[in-house]
């Protein structure tokens, strides 16, 4: 054959062959990318090294992506000291919540009470002085769950005495005019004292375990005086006193009308005893009516 056959004979031969070995290389290396490098290279001998870099490339992406995947643990690690050191904070705050907690227990404490119903405290209680004439003209509120003393000079304590929540009651109505309102009790023990002309003429009412009330002064206790609990001792001494009666319901009661013209309104007593007295010259005129167990 001639120079010009052989050659055109060949040339495909060798083309087929350099495709096949290009298409082998090729397929090994596609994933890492480097047919693309190959490419720009022209198609140069040098390809095939490049197509054997082409791997570790792959690979130090691998590393690559190895070092990502640490730098997130780090970051994850130094998000959870981070959060570590955080919830250290949050603990201190904490500290700061109870303290919180202390401030309002201090502002529960009996003291404080008795200060926010305008009262001062001390070893017997919570103690108002309304002894100045016409002082505390609204109503007194004793605090809850603490002894309660209030003392009205004249005209004082216009609005009454409210000890409904109080653990005892001590209640001075000791000058005149002196409690005009609704005098109230409750508690373990009540004791209010009506000493002087027309105090307490809001009347008397008491809820507690045991009860004392004197309406000793002239035309005192204007009002009703009711009186429940286990014990209910209701003295009206003075001329005048209880005129609009007396009722009590307690288990022991005992009601003494020694004031002349006392308790001109209605007696009325029930309960497991029931003793009444009505000495005073015109007293319990409006008669007695006893549902007691005993009568006397």
């Amino acid at each position: 054959m001639s120079t010009t056959i052989k050659r055109l004979f060949f040339a495909p031969i060798l083309l087929i062959s350099v495709a096949c070995t290009l298409n082998s290389s090729g397929i090994g290396v596609v994933g890492a990318g480097g047919a693309v490098e190959n490419s720009a290279d022209g198609g140069q001998g040098r390809d095939a090294s490049r197509f054997l870099d082409a791997a570790p490339q792959g690979a130090g992406g691998g590393t690559g992506t190895g070092g990502i995947g640490a730098g997130g643990g780090i970051g994850a690690g130094g998000t959870g000291a981070g959060g570590g050191q955080t919830g250290g904070v949050l603990g201190n705050g904490g500290s700061s919540a109870t303290g919180g907690n202390n401030l309002d227990a201090a502002a529960d404490s009996p003291a404080a009470k008795c200060a926010d119903r305008g009262g001062q405290y001390g070893p017997t209680g919570c103690v108002f002085d309304c002894t100045v004439a016409g002082a505390c003209v609204a109503a007194i509120v004793c605090p809850s769950g603490q002894p309660c003393q209030v003392t009205c000079g004249a005209s004082g304590c216009a609005g009454g005495v409210d000890c409904t929540q109080g653990k005892s009651c001590t209640i001075a109505c000791g000058q005149g005019n002196a409690c005009a309102g609704p005098v109230v009790c409750g508690g373990s023990q009540c004791t209010v004292t009506c000493a002087e002309g027309s105090a307490c003429a809001g009347g008397v009412t008491s809820s507690a375990a045991s009860a004392q009330i004197s309406c000793a002064g002239q035309n005192s206790c204007g009002a009703i005086v009711n009186c429940s609990g286990n014990q209910c001792n209701v003295s009206c001494g003075g001329n005048g006193s209880c005129k609009a009666g007396v009722f009590t319901s307690a288990s022991t009661n005992t009601i003494l009308c020694t004031g002349v013209n006392s308790c001109k309104q209605k007696v009325q007593c029930s309960g497991a005893s029931c003793q009444t007295a009505c000495t005073g010259s015109g007293a319990c005129a409006g008669g007695q009516s006893c549902f007691a167990s005993t009568c006397s």
